[in-house]
């Protein structure tokens, strides 16, 4: 009796998970405008100790199109301090029958060092490749965690493109440990006691995908999630509290103690260096060009290097380092040069999608990288440690516009970084055009970036001979240009500023139709993408990179030709920016001149149409063209 029980279970059981993963189930809102469905993540966090968790996962996700494709993909990171004790995962057809199992040997397993980079994490991970859609894949997952200072943190929608049926997560802890712990998106928090500790359960069902909306805020602020920290935590023999930011940095500043030493021979080169020069600016000016001379970054990411710097001795003798150890070489050599320096942990990241704000009200280590804080008389001055390019006293958007932790010898101190102004990302052009009777020409055009446009072109700059001229070719976006010539020129201040000459061919610039030629004004720098439609908007807008562009551009009429028509100036202006632009006709010649500048910041969504509508005339005004007619 007891047997044919058994067994009938075990013949039940494909025919339960068939049912489970068959995509008919899915109700039709959660497959609406979605890439993919998350059919299960459960996440269960156990811990035993501060240097003693286990975290297993179940993931299943349901691939609705080729779109879809990479949310079916998985990446698990995993260290000395992380171990992998686990990984699987099968697949499923669009009935929800088995296909097959993966076992752990058909993930790809590889170190993550490469030219530059040296560390003991290694990547698995796993990229299905689906003859038929839909298709399902459940990942299985256990991990041990032998440290608890940056802790799990549970986001069961990838991003705005995938919906959720079902997600939970669980943890537990002892009560010798204390977790602190933020939630947005999901349902309340549900705590309970059981006299061995404690226990805390989130849990998202039934969750759509939304309309998209460009310029929303990132997935991280609109998706569910639950961000958890310790109160204190254990790294190896190094203990440390995550109670405050004062806390947590007083443990960083415990680790760079008896780390700043120079050998003496650097100490009299730097001193030497800034011999008779009061000013500290002036001082701290030639010691970062000293440090950039003389080092290059090489990521070195073991064990507790991850979170302690290389001595300044070393990265002296060996002319290379990690972020944290050429910020506190370069920390000593200010020292050295009497001029105030504070070693400063960030979130770096330029892309929207890698920028991430620091809650001030949730001390965590949010951080992955290490800058230069000069807290001088005049003003402070921020230095980015790992780059030979860049100019002194400018962070770019890796860095730019968000919290940083100061590490002082009181403790932790968060601060902001400076939010570069439109005035100071600009795009400055100056080009004349001598234009043929065909409808071709030739111009010269003379561009300055300054500011995050500049940082923008640094990538170009680093680029030599074919390389270069191949990425200035994709950036000439005018129908049969040909360059003939470009050169860059840095201003000898240092400033963050580049100028841009170039000289273009023009094959056929212009339009002719019978005695007329149509030459649209704006030569090379138009808007062209509107926004769309959004009349029940329901996110923010967030601007996070501001600019202002300045094009002057002179033509010089060709011959036989007079002006029969110039467009009308153009001048809007709102909360999200302005735009102008004019048309000054002269002898032989019309000069346009134009103008747009865009804010940062976040509006509320009742705003977008006049977002949009500063892009919709803008683009408009763009598109304006000059009608020449040939004279008799």
């Amino acid at each position: 009796m007891h047997l044919r029980i058994f067994c009938g279970v075990l013949l039940l059981l494909p025919a339960l998970a068939a049912q489970a993963y068959d995509v008919s189930r899915i109700a039709p809102e959660l497959k609406a405008n979605a890439r993919a469905v998350v059919r299960n993540y459960t996440q269960a966090l156990v811990i035993r100790s501060a240097s003693d968790a286990t975290l297993t996962t179940q993931l299943a996700v349901t691939v609705l199109s080729a779109e879809g494709e990479p949310y079916a993909a998985y990446r698990q990171f995993y260290d000395a301090y992380r171990e992998l004790k686990s990984i699987s995962a099968r697949v499923f057809d669009g009935s929800g029958a088995l296909v097959r199992e993966i076992k752990a040997a058909e993930f790809s397993d590889r170190a993550l060092i490469s030219e530059g980079s040296f560390t003991d994490a290694r990547l698995k991970s796993f990229v299905p490749s689906a003859a038929r859609y839909p298709y399902t894949i459940e990942y299985s997952v256990e991990l041990h965690y032998r440290t608890l200072l940056s802790m799990p943190a549970w986001s069961p929608a990838a991003d705005r493109y995938v919906s959720v049926e079902h997600a939970r997560f669980s943890v537990s802890a002892p009560p010798s440990f204390g977790i602190r712990y933020q939630e947005s998106g999901v349902q309340p928090v549900q705590t309970s006691s059981d006299g061995a500790g404690m226990r805390y359960v989130w849990q998202v069902d039934a969750l759509r995908v939304g309309p998209e909306e460009p310029y929303s805020p990132p997935g991280r602020e609109v998706l569910p999630q639950v961000l958890l920290a310790p109160l204190s935590f254990r790294f190896d023999a190094y203990e440390g509290s995550m109670q405050s930011w004062r806390s947590f940095g007083e443990w960083i500043y415990g680790l760079n103690q008896n780390r700043g030493e120079l050998p003496p021979e650097a100490v009299a080169e730097v001193q030497a260096l800034v011999a008779g020069i009061s000013d500290p600016l002036e001082r701290a000016r030639r010691v970062y060009a000293y440090m950039q001379a003389r080092t290059r970054y090489v990521s070195i990411q073991f064990g507790i290097g991850g979170y302690q710097p290389a001595p300044a001795a070393e990265v002296h003798r060996l002319g290379y380092g990690d972020c944290k150890g050429l910020a506190n070489y370069t920390r000593a050599l200010m020292e050295a040069a009497a001029v105030p320096a504070v070693y400063t942990l960030v979130h770096a990241g330029g892309d929207p999608g890698d920028r991430r704000e620091v809650d001030p009200a949730f001390p965590g280590n949010h951080f992955n990288h290490i800058i230069l804080c000069l807290p001088l008389p005049a003003d402070t001055v921020w230095l980015e440690c790992t780059s030979q390019q860049m100019p002194f006293g400018f962070l770019g958007d890796f860095t730019d516009n968000r919290h940083v932790l100061l590490i002082t010898g009181q403790g932790g101190k968060l601060v902001r970084t400076p939010a570069y102004t439109p005035a100071e990302n600009y795009r400055h052009s100056y080009a004349e055009v001598a234009l043929r009777p065909d409808g071709g020409g030739t111009a010269s055009i003379r561009t300055r970036y300054g500011g995050l446009q500049f940082d923008g072109l640094q990538g170009l700059l680093r680029l030599d001979g074919d390389d270069q001229r191949k990425a200035m070719l994709e950036r000439i976006r005018i129908p049969s240009a040909q360059l003939s010539r470009y050169a860059f020129a840095r201003p000898e201040s240092g400033a963050p500023a580049v100028e841009e000459q170039i000289g273009l061919e023009l094959a056929k610039y212009a339009s002719l139709t019978g005695s007329r030629m149509f030459i649209t004004l704006n030569l090379w720098n138009r808007m062209t993408n509107p926004l769309p439609k959004q009349p029940e908007r329901k996110r923010d807008i967030l601007l996070d990179f501001c600019w202002l562009d300045t094009d002057t551009v002179v033509y010089q009429l060709p011959p036989g030709y007079r002006i029969e028509a110039l467009p009308k100036a153009v001048s809007v202006e709102n909360a999200f920016g302005a735009y102008a632009a004019e048309y000054v006709p002269g002898e032989g010649q019309v000069t346009y001149i134009r103008s747009m500048r865009r804010h940062a910041g976040r509006f509320p969504a009742d705003q977008y149409p006049a977002f949009a509508d500063l892009y919709q005339q803008a683009i408009a005004a763009d598109r304006a063209a000059l009608v020449l007619v040939r004279e008799p």
